[in-house]
């Protein structure tokens, strides 16, 4: 609980007090939910993607943004665009709040290679020339 400091007057036999200054505990941050989400669950290697973050709650909306698995699972700055690595798996994207450190929210990424190309041979064709002729012994 805050200090309160009082001032106290009479006027016409009634006391009255007034609130000259209110020293308060700033109130506690409250995040009641955080949420992260991608344009797509996959994303090819070595490609990049922003992010969204959603936070209910009073106080600052800011988020930390951290790869679970380190610099190994790509890289995300500050405004939420995460770029995938140059190999395939699962990454895991965290969304952690700024003014309440145990509101988090983590997102699972599917890094996938580019599209196989696929490569048509030409049809196995013969061509024969009748020209010259094969002789005759």
């Amino acid at each position: 609980m805050g200090q309160h400091n009082f001032r106290n007057f009479a006027a016409a036999g009634a006391i009255f007090a007034s609130v000259v200054s209110c020293a308060a505990a700033p109130p506690s941050p409250l995040i009641s939910f955080i949420s992260v989400s991608a344009p797509s669950a996959k994303i090819e290697i070595a490609t990049s993607e922003l992010l969204s973050v959603r936070i209910s709650g009073a106080g600052n909306h800011g988020v930390f943004w951290k790869v679970m698995e380190g610099e190994r699972g790509g890289s995300i700055n500050e405004s939420g665009v995460y770029v995938a690595p140059p190999r395939t798996g699962v990454f895991h994207l965290i969304a952690i709040s700024v003014v309440d450190l145990s509101m988090s929210a983590t997102l699972a990424i599917e890094v996938v290679g580019p599209p196989a190309l696929v490569e048509h041979a030409p049809p196995h064709v013969e061509l024969t020339s009748n020209w010259p002729r094969p002789s005759r012994f």
